[in-house]
């Protein structure tokens, strides 16, 4: 049962005093348990690894690696998974076991032995097994292709497990302490990701932009920034899945925006949609400066149970300082789909993102599922406007969001101007 508060929470403030999150801890009871038959755990890493981020500094690494024999790059990229039912990303995901092994996040990433160029500071060195495990799993995300690894567990679960729910990463399967892990092939990696990797001299948001121009998908960029392997020298640092995904969102559309900028407006009123497991995307293009906001309601019977309130982040010309911290990392999804199409077509527009969750939506799979559907949005043919009225009448129609209109600045603004 959802609390009228869930939405504003979204199982991470505890605003209900309860934890863990009972939303999720239900879910995750729906899901089917995983037996783990041995304390080896060989498969094909997608490749993925993750790291966590609770009593931060001092959090968990470690791999996701499937028992299987198969290729398993597709359960990573969103563009794979999008079309599938919430059933079968779980049944896909759940299978990953999630390795767990304690470091510190403030530790380099990188050898200092390596680089000629940098001391040596021995208080900042991690330990003799801690730098085995963590150079092991920078290795593993260089590769773009499945990659075979071995792990040892602390003990094999004398029951089996259920796999664990996140709302804005994927979801995968149980996690478990490990003792050791190595990778048991070479990685297939690219010449980009080496040059970024490998530059001690390169900045983490340069590395990234450089990345993702040169055709790395996003996915594999998060990783990397992730676990350690960008930016300079002493500097690179672990970062939280969590926070990494918003991130480098939030670092791509801000080198696009430079670009962006620069291009001339588009000339008329158009208004793309799409939807996936419950989540109605609708993308709103209008002449004008480059700005950004989006608009969310979760629906009676969504995952989060509300059906009043209209959740609203927004920022002008210049950007925003501060963390969209009503609508969260969705706002940063979003906003990097849009940031893509202009990029692609040449324009600039004021741009307005509507996501309405119903009961379809009954279990969280990630932000990737808003980014991924606000990409398939953009791809189809949009609803061109003669007038703002006639567009104002459209979205209030068809949103299903009463008072949509009304909270939104930008159109707002639009129906302002249609009464004088």
């Amino acid at each position: 049962m959802a609390f009228p508060y869930c939405v504003l929470c979204k199982g991470s403030k505890n605003l209900c005093g309860i934890h863990p999150c009972p939303l999720l801890t239900e879910i995750k009871r729906r899901m089917p348990p995983l037996e783990i038959k041995n304390e080896e755990i060989f498969g094909p890493s997608p490749p993925e690894v993750f790291v966590g981020r609770y009593n931060y500094p001092n959090i968990s690494i470690g791999p996701m690696i499937p028992p299987v024999e198969e290729e398993t790059s597709r359960y990573i990229l969103g563009e794979e998974l999008w079309g599938r039912s919430i059933e079968e990303v779980y049944a896909l995901r759940s299978s990953l076991i999630r390795g767990k092994r304690g470091v510190n996040a403030r530790s380099p990433g990188v050898d200092f032995l390596k680089l000629s160029s940098h001391p040596i500071i021995e208080e900042e060195r991690l330990k003799g097994g801690e730098r085995r495990v963590l150079e092991s799993l920078q290795e593993l995300s260089l590769s773009v292709k499945s990659v075979d690894c071995e792990m040892r567990l602390d003990k094999k679960p004398s029951q089996a497990i259920r796999p664990t729910v996140r709302r804005i990463e994927m979801p995968f399967g149980p996690t478990l302490s490990f003792q050791r892990f190595r990778v048991v092939e070479n990685p297939s990696t690219l010449p980009a990701l080496e040059r970024a990797v490998y530059d001690y001299d390169l900045k983490a948001e340069e590395a990234a932009w450089e990345l993702y121009r040169s055709g790395v998908p996003l996915e594999k960029v998060i990783q990397l920034l992730s676990i350690g392997n960008l930016g300079t020298g002493r500097r690179r640092r672990l970062v939280p899945t969590r926070w990494s995904i918003t991130a480098t969102d939030d670092i791509i559309f801000r080198r696009m925006k430079e670009e962006i900028s620069t291009y001339p407006s588009v000339d008329s009123l158009m208004l793309f949609q799409e939807n996936y497991a419950g989540n109605y995307i609708q993308v709103i293009l209008q002449p004008g400066p480059l700005q950004f906001e989006m608009l969310e309601q979760w629906q009676k019977g969504a995952f989060w149970g509300e059906s009043r309130t209209i959740l609203h982040d927004y920022e002008g010309p210049r950007g925003r300082k501060d963390y969209a911290k009503t609508v969260e990392g969705a706002y940063y999804a979003a906003r990097l789909a849009v940031g893509e199409y202009l990029l692609k077509v040449r324009r600039s527009a004021t741009i307005t993102v509507i996501r309405r969750i119903t009961s379809e939506y009954w279990a969280p799979l990630g932000v990737w599922v808003i980014r991924e559907t606000t990409r398939r949005a953009l791809k189809k043919k949009p609803l061109i406007f003669d007038s703002r009225e006639a567009l104002i009448r459209h979205v209030e129609m068809t949103s299903k969001i009463p008072g949509v209109v009304e909270k939104s600045i930008f159109l707002k603004g639009m129906l302002q101007m249609t009464l004088f």
